[in-house]
């Protein structure tokens, strides 16, 4: 464990404030931002904007709570991909179909 002092010295540096979004991906002319899921490991929340950034479409993808995010998500051709640890350890990689609401 590092010294109280720096400890100290390295939080002031921190930003008091968590960064709302931990991608921006453009997939079909659309543009999808997904929020941290370190703080629900097992929900992954997914915003829809147009082009012009008018919001569009809140999305969620939630894993079963024996399970927790660890990368992703990733969107390939019309495919959305994401990582999943088990408690034990093992990693599993999920693919979704995009399919966007009406």
């Amino acid at each position: 464990m590092a010294p109280p002092e720096l400890i100290k010295a390295l939080a002031k540096k921190l930003p008091n404030e968590e960064t709302y979004f931990n991608s921006i991906q453009s997939h079909g002319g659309l543009i999808y931002v997904f929020k941290p899921y370190h703080n629900r490991k097992n929900i992954q929340q997914i915003d829809i904007f147009s082009p012009g950034g008018k919001y569009l479409y809140r999305g969620f993808i939630k894993v079963s709570a024996d399970f927790r995010i660890t990368s992703g998500p990733v969107i390939k051709n019309n495919d959305l991909y994401m990582a999943f640890e088990d408690e034990d350890g093992e990693v599993i990689l999920n693919k979704y179909e995009v399919i966007l609401p009406g």
